[in-house]
């Protein structure tokens, strides 16, 4: 991720606007005209895109407050904080029942940069493990092997250019954020 982590005070100005902005679009999707598919797909973008920001504030803080829905100007101020088990809950019940297996397994090229299901899948162990959830190291660990075994991924053979461009999106990624400037 090429944020900042030590910049935490803009950081989580920027996570909870992208909270706030898939809060919103979440609850204009089942108005949207579009078939089933592309709405399930789409939910799982959004909520997986929510999940990010509520990754970075769950690794960043002990506490923070859990919006699943668009606030009122009059409630900002008093939406309680949740407790690390609560955040941790939220987290896992999004990628476990609205974005795995919802997510396309690859993506043509031309939607290059769009999320797919084994993304979701490493974020869900990248949470078991940070989180230390004891009880889900076994499925945190079957899912990488899976993975793995997929044969979808490979490692560069020279490192050093998965920094260039030609490195991105290559044979390693899995998951990478693109940076547009307007």
């Amino acid at each position: 991720d090429h944020r900042d982590l030590h910049s935490f005070p803009t950081r989580r100005s920027s996570d909870l606007e992208g909270i706030a902005r898939a809060n919103l679009l979440l609850s204009k999707l089942d108005g949207a005209t579009m078939t089933d598919a592309a709405r399930t797909r789409l939910r799982a973008e959004i909520t997986f895109a929510r999940m990010v920001f509520y990754y970075y504030m769950f690794i960043g803080y002990e506490q923070f407050v859990l919006i699943d829905r668009i606030i009122l100007p009059d409630e900002m101020y008093s939406v309680p904080k949740a407790s690390r088990e609560d955040c941790y809950k939220f987290i896992m019940n999004d990628l476990d029942n609205t974005i795995i297996g919802n997510l396309p397994v690859t993506v043509p090229d031309e939607e290059c940069g769009r999320y797919i299901n084994d993304a979701a899948i490493v974020m869900k162990a990248k949470m078991i493990l940070f989180a230390r959830d004891e009880s889900r190291y076994a499925e945190a660990l079957n899912d990488m092997r899976q993975i793995i075994n997929s044969k979808r991924y490979d490692l560069l053979p020279d490192f050093s250019r998965i920094w260039l461009q030609e490195g991105e999106f290559c044979q390693e990624s899995i998951m990478e954020f693109v940076d547009r400037k307007s």
